[in-house]
Protein backbone atom coordinates (compact mmCIF):
# COMPACT_ATOMS: atom_id res chain seq x y z
CA UNK A 1 0.00 0.00 0.00
CA UNK A 2 2.87 2.28 0.60
CA UNK A 3 4.35 2.34 -2.85
CA UNK A 4 1.03 3.42 -3.86
CA UNK A 5 0.10 6.05 -1.87
CA UNK A 6 2.07 8.61 -4.26
CA UNK A 7 -0.17 7.34 -6.83
CA UNK A 8 -3.20 7.85 -4.96
CA UNK A 9 -2.78 11.16 -3.40
CA UNK A 10 -1.79 12.06 -6.63
CA UNK A 11 -5.18 11.14 -8.52
CA UNK A 12 -7.18 12.58 -5.36
CA UNK A 13 -5.35 15.94 -6.25
CA UNK A 14 -5.82 15.70 -10.05
CA UNK A 15 -10.20 14.85 -9.36
CA UNK A 16 -9.70 17.49 -7.36
CA UNK A 17 -8.26 20.23 -9.43
CA UNK A 18 -10.38 19.02 -12.38
CA UNK A 19 -13.65 19.66 -10.18
CA UNK A 20 -12.12 22.96 -9.22
CA UNK A 21 -11.23 23.80 -13.52
CA UNK A 22 -14.72 22.09 -15.00
CA UNK A 23 -17.57 22.96 -12.12
CA UNK A 24 -18.47 26.09 -13.78
CA UNK A 25 -18.02 24.62 -17.67
CA UNK A 26 -20.29 24.17 -20.38
CA UNK A 27 -19.34 20.80 -22.67
CA UNK A 28 -21.17 21.85 -25.16
CA UNK A 29 -19.49 25.06 -25.51
CA UNK A 30 -16.19 23.67 -25.00
CA UNK A 31 -16.43 21.05 -27.69
CA UNK A 32 -17.38 23.93 -30.00
CA UNK A 33 -14.62 25.95 -29.10
CA UNK A 34 -12.62 22.58 -29.98
CA UNK A 35 -14.23 22.64 -33.64
CA UNK A 36 -13.23 26.08 -34.19
CA UNK A 37 -9.71 25.51 -33.98
CA UNK A 38 -7.55 26.48 -37.13
CA UNK A 39 -5.15 23.88 -37.09
CA UNK A 40 -3.08 25.39 -39.49
CA UNK A 41 -1.15 27.32 -36.90
CA UNK A 42 0.12 23.45 -35.98
CA UNK A 43 2.15 23.64 -38.71
CA UNK A 44 4.41 26.38 -37.46
CA UNK A 45 3.83 25.00 -34.04
CA UNK A 46 5.60 21.70 -34.72
CA UNK A 47 8.75 22.74 -35.26
CA UNK A 48 9.21 24.87 -32.57
CA UNK A 49 7.89 21.92 -30.41
CA UNK A 50 11.18 19.60 -31.82
CA UNK A 51 13.37 22.23 -31.43
CA UNK A 52 12.93 22.64 -27.82
CA UNK A 53 13.90 18.97 -27.22
CA UNK A 54 16.89 19.42 -29.72
CA UNK A 55 18.31 22.62 -27.68
CA UNK A 56 17.51 20.75 -24.46
CA UNK A 57 19.83 17.83 -25.39
CA UNK A 58 22.54 20.33 -26.19
CA UNK A 59 22.12 21.45 -23.06
CA UNK A 60 22.47 18.54 -21.57
CA UNK A 61 25.48 17.79 -23.50
CA UNK A 62 27.55 20.62 -22.21
CA UNK A 63 26.40 19.95 -18.61
CA UNK A 64 27.76 16.31 -18.69
CA UNK A 65 30.74 17.33 -20.36
CA UNK A 66 33.11 17.80 -17.17
CA UNK A 67 31.93 13.96 -16.21
CA UNK A 68 32.42 12.76 -19.89
CA UNK A 69 32.13 13.89 -23.53
CA UNK A 70 29.07 12.11 -24.56
CA UNK A 71 27.40 12.39 -28.03
CA UNK A 72 24.31 13.90 -29.19
CA UNK A 73 23.09 10.94 -30.84
CA UNK A 74 23.32 9.04 -27.39
CA UNK A 75 21.69 11.86 -25.57
CA UNK A 76 18.52 12.47 -27.33
CA UNK A 77 16.92 9.04 -27.18
CA UNK A 78 17.25 9.49 -23.58
CA UNK A 79 15.55 12.91 -23.22
CA UNK A 80 12.75 11.62 -24.93
CA UNK A 81 12.49 8.62 -22.99
CA UNK A 82 13.05 10.57 -19.55
CA UNK A 83 10.27 13.19 -20.37
CA UNK A 84 7.97 10.36 -21.95
CA UNK A 85 8.69 8.74 -18.31
CA UNK A 86 7.85 12.06 -16.72
CA UNK A 87 4.43 12.30 -17.86
CA UNK A 88 3.39 8.44 -17.48
CA UNK A 89 4.78 7.56 -14.21
CA UNK A 90 4.19 8.95 -10.36
CA UNK A 91 6.78 11.01 -8.49
CA UNK A 92 8.58 12.36 -11.22
CA UNK A 93 10.74 9.18 -11.86
CA UNK A 94 11.48 10.60 -15.53
CA UNK A 95 13.99 12.28 -13.77
CA UNK A 96 15.92 9.84 -11.90
CA UNK A 97 15.18 7.73 -15.49
CA UNK A 98 17.38 9.70 -17.16
CA UNK A 99 20.50 9.58 -14.74
CA UNK A 100 20.32 5.74 -14.48
CA UNK A 101 19.52 5.73 -18.30
CA UNK A 102 22.77 7.89 -19.16
CA UNK A 103 25.06 6.22 -16.39
CA UNK A 104 24.05 2.83 -17.28
CA UNK A 105 24.78 3.43 -21.38
CA UNK A 106 28.26 6.05 -20.56
CA UNK A 107 29.45 4.00 -17.16
CA UNK A 108 29.41 7.18 -15.49
CA UNK A 109 27.82 7.88 -12.07
CA UNK A 110 24.53 8.03 -11.84
CA UNK A 111 24.31 10.45 -8.92
CA UNK A 112 26.83 12.98 -10.29
CA UNK A 113 24.48 12.66 -13.83
CA UNK A 114 21.62 13.41 -11.64
CA UNK A 115 22.85 16.53 -11.04
CA UNK A 116 23.46 17.78 -14.37
CA UNK A 117 19.15 16.85 -13.72
CA UNK A 118 18.36 18.97 -11.16
CA UNK A 119 21.03 22.21 -12.39
CA UNK A 120 18.89 21.92 -15.74
CA UNK A 121 15.50 21.89 -13.71
CA UNK A 122 16.75 24.96 -11.76
CA UNK A 123 18.11 26.45 -15.04
CA UNK A 124 15.07 25.91 -16.63
CA UNK A 125 12.71 27.57 -13.23
CA UNK A 126 14.98 30.71 -13.30
CA UNK A 127 14.84 31.20 -16.95
CA UNK A 128 10.89 30.12 -17.24
CA UNK A 129 10.12 32.24 -14.04
CA UNK A 130 12.35 35.53 -15.29
CA UNK A 131 10.21 35.76 -18.68
CA UNK A 132 7.18 34.93 -16.35
CA UNK A 133 8.07 37.84 -13.87
CA UNK A 134 8.76 40.13 -16.67
CA UNK A 135 5.40 39.69 -18.92
CA UNK A 136 3.55 39.93 -15.29
CA UNK A 137 5.25 43.82 -14.61
CA UNK A 138 4.53 44.90 -18.34
CA UNK A 139 0.53 43.40 -18.48
CA UNK A 140 -1.20 46.45 -16.97
CA UNK A 141 -4.39 43.66 -15.59
CA UNK A 142 -1.08 42.35 -12.71
CA UNK A 143 -2.21 45.08 -10.40
CA UNK A 144 -6.01 44.15 -10.22
CA UNK A 145 -5.28 40.45 -10.87
CA UNK A 146 -5.78 38.44 -7.43
CA UNK A 147 -6.98 34.51 -6.53
CA UNK A 148 -9.63 35.55 -4.29
CA UNK A 149 -11.20 33.01 -1.44
CA UNK A 150 -14.20 34.52 -0.02
CA UNK A 151 -16.53 33.80 2.98
CA UNK A 152 -13.22 32.14 4.62
CA UNK A 153 -13.77 31.02 8.53
CA UNK A 154 -12.31 34.04 10.62
CA UNK A 155 -8.03 33.08 11.57
CA UNK A 156 -6.65 33.57 15.13
CA UNK A 157 -4.09 36.66 15.46
CA UNK A 158 -1.02 35.27 14.96
CA UNK A 159 -2.59 32.83 11.78
CA UNK A 160 -3.91 36.82 10.26
CA UNK A 161 -0.13 37.94 10.94
CA UNK A 162 1.32 34.73 8.79
CA UNK A 163 -1.43 34.89 6.16
CA UNK A 164 -1.10 38.79 5.91
CA UNK A 165 2.61 38.28 4.33
CA UNK A 166 0.93 36.98 1.35
CA UNK A 167 -3.00 37.64 1.26
CA UNK A 168 -4.92 40.25 1.35
CA UNK A 169 -7.30 40.15 4.35
CA UNK A 170 -10.75 41.51 4.81
CA UNK A 171 -13.06 41.23 7.51
CA UNK A 172 -16.81 40.44 6.47
CA UNK A 173 -20.02 41.90 8.42
CA UNK A 174 -20.75 38.02 9.14
CA UNK A 175 -17.61 36.83 10.96
CA UNK A 176 -15.99 35.81 7.92
CA UNK A 177 -13.29 37.05 6.06
CA UNK A 178 -11.87 37.09 2.04
CA UNK A 179 -8.59 35.71 1.20
CA UNK A 180 -6.67 37.84 -1.76
CA UNK A 181 -3.38 36.61 -3.36
CA UNK A 182 -2.05 38.91 -5.77
CA UNK A 183 -0.78 37.41 -8.75
CA UNK A 184 2.99 38.74 -8.83
CA UNK A 185 3.19 37.58 -5.07
CA UNK A 186 2.88 34.26 -6.66
CA UNK A 187 5.58 35.07 -9.01
CA UNK A 188 7.51 36.23 -6.53
CA UNK A 189 6.77 33.22 -4.26
CA UNK A 190 7.90 30.52 -7.15
CA UNK A 191 11.23 32.91 -8.20
CA UNK A 192 12.37 33.37 -4.43
CA UNK A 193 12.12 29.14 -4.40
CA UNK A 194 14.13 28.71 -7.86
CA UNK A 195 16.89 31.42 -6.23
CA UNK A 196 17.06 29.40 -3.17
CA UNK A 197 17.81 26.02 -5.24
CA UNK A 198 20.52 27.91 -7.19
CA UNK A 199 22.51 28.98 -4.08
CA UNK A 200 22.32 25.88 -2.61
CA UNK A 201 24.61 24.26 -5.54
CA UNK A 202 26.36 27.04 -6.20
CA UNK A 203 27.53 27.16 -2.12
CA UNK A 204 27.86 23.46 -2.75
CA UNK A 205 30.07 23.90 -5.66
CA UNK A 206 32.58 26.40 -3.88
CA UNK A 207 32.02 25.79 -0.31
CA UNK A 208 31.62 21.94 -0.74
CA UNK A 209 32.59 20.79 2.84
CA UNK A 210 30.81 23.76 4.95
CA UNK A 211 27.45 23.76 2.48
CA UNK A 212 27.53 19.72 3.59
CA UNK A 213 27.96 20.19 7.25
CA UNK A 214 25.92 22.80 7.51
CA UNK A 215 23.69 20.49 5.64
CA UNK A 216 23.73 17.53 8.16
CA UNK A 217 23.34 20.34 10.85
CA UNK A 218 19.87 20.85 9.65
CA UNK A 219 19.20 17.07 9.12
CA UNK A 220 20.42 16.68 13.08
CA UNK A 221 17.27 14.55 13.39
CA UNK A 222 18.27 12.07 11.55
CA UNK A 223 20.21 8.40 12.39
CA UNK A 224 23.83 8.39 11.82
CA UNK A 225 23.65 5.86 8.65
CA UNK A 226 20.99 7.96 6.95
CA UNK A 227 23.17 11.21 7.51
CA UNK A 228 26.23 9.18 6.26
CA UNK A 229 24.35 8.65 3.41
CA UNK A 230 23.22 11.58 2.52
CA UNK A 231 26.67 13.09 2.66
CA UNK A 232 27.87 10.31 0.35
CA UNK A 233 25.04 11.45 -2.33
CA UNK A 234 25.87 15.11 -1.84
CA UNK A 235 29.59 14.71 -2.35
CA UNK A 236 29.19 12.33 -5.58
CA UNK A 237 26.03 15.30 -6.32
CA UNK A 238 28.97 17.80 -6.47
CA UNK A 239 31.12 16.07 -9.56
CA UNK A 240 28.22 16.99 -11.55
CA UNK A 241 28.07 20.35 -10.99
CA UNK A 242 31.51 21.10 -12.61
CA UNK A 243 29.81 23.15 -15.37
CA UNK A 244 29.96 26.45 -12.86
CA UNK A 245 33.87 25.79 -13.08
CA UNK A 246 33.84 26.75 -16.81
CA UNK A 247 31.79 29.98 -17.46
CA UNK A 248 31.69 29.62 -21.22
CA UNK A 249 29.80 26.16 -20.73
CA UNK A 250 27.81 27.87 -17.66
CA UNK A 251 26.54 30.83 -19.89
CA UNK A 252 25.71 28.53 -22.78
CA UNK A 253 23.43 26.66 -20.52
CA UNK A 254 22.16 29.86 -19.71
CA UNK A 255 21.46 30.98 -22.49
CA UNK A 256 20.14 28.00 -24.21
CA UNK A 257 17.58 27.69 -21.33
CA UNK A 258 16.32 31.49 -22.08
CA UNK A 259 16.00 30.29 -25.94
CA UNK A 260 13.75 27.04 -24.72
CA UNK A 261 11.76 29.77 -22.92
CA UNK A 262 11.14 31.92 -25.20
CA UNK A 263 10.42 29.42 -28.36
CA UNK A 264 7.69 27.63 -25.62
CA UNK A 265 6.17 30.76 -25.06
CA UNK A 266 6.45 31.39 -28.76
CA UNK A 267 4.47 28.40 -29.52
CA UNK A 268 2.03 29.02 -26.73
CA UNK A 269 0.85 32.36 -28.59
CA UNK A 270 0.93 30.57 -31.62
CA UNK A 271 -1.50 27.89 -29.77
CA UNK A 272 -4.19 30.95 -28.73
CA UNK A 273 -3.97 32.48 -32.07
CA UNK A 274 -5.04 29.09 -33.03
CA UNK A 275 -8.53 29.75 -31.45
CA UNK A 276 -9.27 32.66 -32.64
CA UNK A 277 -8.02 34.75 -29.77
CA UNK A 278 -6.15 38.05 -29.97
CA UNK A 279 -3.80 38.66 -27.31
CA UNK A 280 -0.32 40.96 -26.97
CA UNK A 281 2.86 38.60 -27.37
CA UNK A 282 3.97 39.01 -23.46
CA UNK A 283 0.66 37.60 -22.50
CA UNK A 284 1.45 34.05 -23.78
CA UNK A 285 4.46 33.73 -21.16
CA UNK A 286 1.78 34.58 -18.05
CA UNK A 287 -0.43 31.50 -19.21
CA UNK A 288 3.21 29.70 -19.72
CA UNK A 289 4.27 30.57 -16.70
CA UNK A 290 0.93 29.74 -15.00
CA UNK A 291 1.15 26.22 -16.73
CA UNK A 292 4.59 25.44 -15.38
CA UNK A 293 3.25 25.96 -11.55
CA UNK A 294 0.27 23.59 -12.27
CA UNK A 295 3.11 20.99 -13.23
CA UNK A 296 4.64 21.97 -9.77
CA UNK A 297 1.67 20.72 -7.85
CA UNK A 298 1.80 17.33 -7.30
CA UNK A 299 -1.06 15.21 -9.25
CA UNK A 300 -1.82 12.17 -11.20
CA UNK A 301 0.75 11.43 -13.78
CA UNK A 302 0.83 13.39 -16.97
CA UNK A 303 -0.59 16.81 -14.75
CA UNK A 304 -3.50 16.22 -15.62
CA UNK A 305 -5.88 18.70 -13.54
CA UNK A 306 -3.40 21.15 -11.94
CA UNK A 307 -2.44 22.22 -15.68
CA UNK A 308 -5.60 22.45 -16.99
CA UNK A 309 -6.54 24.51 -13.10
CA UNK A 310 -3.66 26.89 -13.44
CA UNK A 311 -3.91 27.61 -17.61
CA UNK A 312 -7.65 28.64 -16.90
CA UNK A 313 -6.32 30.26 -13.83
CA UNK A 314 -4.54 32.26 -16.61
CA UNK A 315 -7.34 32.97 -18.87
CA UNK A 316 -9.91 33.75 -15.79
CA UNK A 317 -7.31 36.82 -13.93
CA UNK A 318 -6.44 38.49 -17.09
CA UNK A 319 -9.80 38.37 -19.17
CA UNK A 320 -8.07 36.58 -22.16
CA UNK A 321 -11.34 34.41 -22.65
CA UNK A 322 -14.13 32.96 -21.09
CA UNK A 323 -14.05 29.85 -19.06
CA UNK A 324 -15.52 27.33 -22.03
CA UNK A 325 -12.99 28.86 -24.47
CA UNK A 326 -10.63 28.76 -21.55
CA UNK A 327 -11.09 24.91 -20.70
CA UNK A 328 -10.94 24.21 -24.56
CA UNK A 329 -7.52 25.89 -24.95
CA UNK A 330 -6.31 23.92 -21.66
CA UNK A 331 -7.07 20.73 -23.08
CA UNK A 332 -5.70 21.47 -26.29
CA UNK A 333 -2.37 22.79 -25.39
CA UNK A 334 -2.31 19.73 -22.64
CA UNK A 335 -3.12 17.18 -25.39
CA UNK A 336 -0.16 19.15 -27.70
CA UNK A 337 2.33 19.01 -24.67
CA UNK A 338 2.33 15.54 -23.90
CA UNK A 339 0.86 13.22 -26.67
CA UNK A 340 3.51 13.89 -29.35
CA UNK A 341 6.45 13.17 -26.33
CA UNK A 342 4.60 10.35 -25.16
CA UNK A 343 4.41 8.63 -28.69
CA UNK A 344 8.20 9.51 -29.37
CA UNK A 345 9.34 8.32 -25.85
CA UNK A 346 7.89 4.75 -26.80
CA UNK A 347 9.55 5.26 -30.41
CA UNK A 348 13.00 5.42 -28.85
CA UNK A 349 12.00 3.05 -26.14
CA UNK A 350 11.69 0.33 -28.93
CA UNK A 351 14.39 1.44 -30.65
CA UNK A 352 16.98 1.32 -27.57
CA UNK A 353 15.64 -1.92 -26.27
CA UNK A 354 14.27 -0.92 -23.04
CA UNK A 355 11.65 -1.44 -21.21
CA UNK A 356 8.97 0.96 -18.68
CA UNK A 357 9.38 -1.55 -15.92
CA UNK A 358 13.12 -2.39 -15.83
CA UNK A 359 13.70 1.45 -16.18
CA UNK A 360 11.45 2.12 -13.32
CA UNK A 361 12.67 -0.36 -10.72
CA UNK A 362 16.46 0.61 -11.29
CA UNK A 363 15.37 4.78 -11.51
CA UNK A 364 14.04 4.33 -7.54
CA UNK A 365 17.72 2.95 -6.79
CA UNK A 366 19.20 6.55 -7.54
Amino acid sequence: MKKYFKLIFGILISIFFIYLSMKNVDFIEVWKSFKQVNFLYYLLIAPLYLSVYYLKTLRWKILLHPLKKISFRNLYPIIWISFMLLIILPARLGEFARAYLIGDKEKISKTSAFSTVVIERILDGCASILLFLIAVIISPQSALAKITFENMPALSRTSEFLFGFFFEIAKNSNNTIDLSFPIINLVYLVSIFYIAALMFVVLLKIFKTHTIAITLKFLFFLPKKIKQKVEKILLSFIQGLEVFSNFKSLLNSILYSLLIWFICGLYTYLMVLSFGIKIDFYIAFIILGFTIIGVMIPAAPGFIGTYHYMTMIAFKYYSIANSNLAASFAWVSWAIGTLPIILGGLYYLKKEKLTIKSIKEHSQEI
